[in-house]
């Protein structure tokens, strides 16, 4: 198990994800500081971008998906936590220009 406190994040990004920023991942609830998924099991995960990583502080600033269907435009992306099942729902991604992100990789989450 890693230990958190002593993690470097960007370093667990890095060895992770083809890109830091932008990646798109899986994030545990209960790491939500504001009301994001409040009423949902903190053990339980959400897609989630990573949209900036701090070298300074060793930190990362996450954004979450969503489960609105933003359906119009071409920065909507659309990721499912366990491809394998089909009833899995997909979490959506309204790409904002403020917010940095691996083009590449996240096309293949595009919404036609």
């Amino acid at each position: 198990m890693i230990n958190l406190q002593l993690s470097n994040w960007k370093s667990i990004l890095q060895d992770i994800y083809c890109s830091v920023i932008g990646s798109i991942w899986v994030a545990p609830n209960g790491i939500w500081d504001n009301h994001f998924a409040h009423n949902k099991d903190k053990d339980d995960f959400h897609p989630s971008v990573v949209g900036r990583v701090f070298d300074e502080n060793k930190k990362c600033w996450i954004i979450p998906g969503t489960s609105k269907d933003y359906n119009k435009g071409t920065n909507v992306f659309r990721v499912k936590i366990n491809p394998n099942d089909p009833d899995c729902p997909y979490s959506y991604f309204l790409i904002k220009l403020r917010m940095t992100y691996y083009y590449d990789f996240c096309k293949l989450f595009m919404i036609k």
